[in-house]
């Protein structure tokens, strides 16, 4: 597939994911979210150039957005709400896929999209067969919890670079989450020094959200260094791609 044909695969899954995401429901996620149209590279060249762009504010709005669908997802699962889960992982999926569009890094684009069809494979699976093992909806959302968490984590850095504390903020406690999310799912046991890390990481964003002295920032660098290596640690345990 051609980069404009992926750059605008990447945006009409973004744009559908935003309208519905922020309505704050699963539900839409059967019904809209469907597979991108296939066109020739020309079309797909025409389209990106025309695609809706999406601002930094809404990247920065929609940062906790899988997590949330994911947290819900799993818990429509564990009470035999299998439909509703099917739904949210869906929509997590997108979303996941949406934020791929975002990431710098090759690789982790890869991991990103890789992680948001597993994620819409699985409640497509769910839909049709009203079940899935549970080892494997932990091991499909511990891959998407690290991807997610590696690439909120550089937008924070990137943004504390840019002199965008605020951004930096939401960013740095989201990837904590998502990583504290990651070790949960993988059900390996927080270490005491990782504890600490998210503690301080969750900390140091807080403070960075009203406070964008060099103090602020310094600990929002040595918070986000933590995080990469805690990162690092469980997937070394995992491998890259996870369990």
């Amino acid at each position: 597939m051609s980069r404009a044909r992926t750059g605008h695969t990447l945006r009409w899954l973004g744009v559908t994911a935003i309208v519905a995401g922020l309505v704050g429901c699963g539900s839409w996620a059967r019904s809209e979210i469907k597979d991108p149209p296939k066109n020739d590279a020309s079309t797909a060249d025409a389209a990106e150039s025309n695609a809706p762009k999406i601002s930094d504010d809404v990247w920065v709005a929609l940062a906790g957005l899988p997590r949330t669908h994911l947290m819900r997802a799993r818990e429509m699962f564990t009470v035999d709400q299998r439909d509703d889960a099917a739904k949210d992982f869906e929509a997590a999926g997108a979303l996941v896929r949406l934020e791929s569009a975002e990431a710098a890094n090759p690789q982790l684009r890869l991991r990103l999209d890789g992680a948001g069809i597993e994620l819409r494979e699985l409640g497509r699976s769910i839909q049709r067969s009203g079940t899935a093992p549970m080892q494997q909806v932990d091991d499909v959302m511990t891959r998407a919890y690290l991807a997610l968490a590696e690439e909120h984590r550089t937008l924070a850095a990137d943004a504390v670079e840019d002199g965008r504390p605020a951004s930096a903020s939401t960013y740095m406690k989201v990837s904590a989450e998502e990583l504290e999310g990651a070790y949960q799912r993988s059900r390996l046991k927080l270490t005491e020094q990782t504890k600490s890390t998210l503690v301080g990481a969750k900390a140091a964003a807080e403070r960075l959200a009203t406070d964008g002295s060099k103090d602020a920032v310094k600990a929002a660098k040595a918070a986000l260094g933590a995080l990469q290596k805690d990162s690092t640690v469980l997937e070394n345990a995992l491998g890259v791609s996870g369990r």
